[in-house]
């Protein structure tokens, strides 16, 4: 594992197993999903994709407000994009980012 910065310039950690083959398109989509491209973004994905979140606790947006949380992302490939995001996150409050 390394840590590496996200978007909002907090530590985040990539396993530095993966290869460049795989990583490449994961830092791609990742940066799109930044950008919030719907169109880009689906791009990135298999026809028949699907997005499984699996949370524990209260995900509702306070009042409008941004919202993050510490979890995972994992994402199967097949032929070059992603066929599956599944993201997990522990039970903890997240964190407000804006009101």
């Amino acid at each position: 594992m390394t840590e590496r910065k996200g978007a909002d310039g907090r530590p985040s950690v990539f396993n530095t197993s993966v290869s460049d083959a795989t990583r490449a398109p994961i830092e791609a989509h990742d940066a799109t999903w930044n950008s919030q491209d719907l169109d880009a973004l689906c791009a990135f994905h298999t026809d028949d994709s699907v997005f499984s979140q699996r949370v524990d606790g209260d995900r509702d947006t306070p009042g409008g407000s941004r919202i993050e949380w510490d979890g995972v992302d994992v994402f199967p490939l097949r032929d070059g994009k992603i066929d599956r995001k599944d993201v997990y996150s522990s039970s903890h409050a997240p964190r407000v980012l804006s009101e």
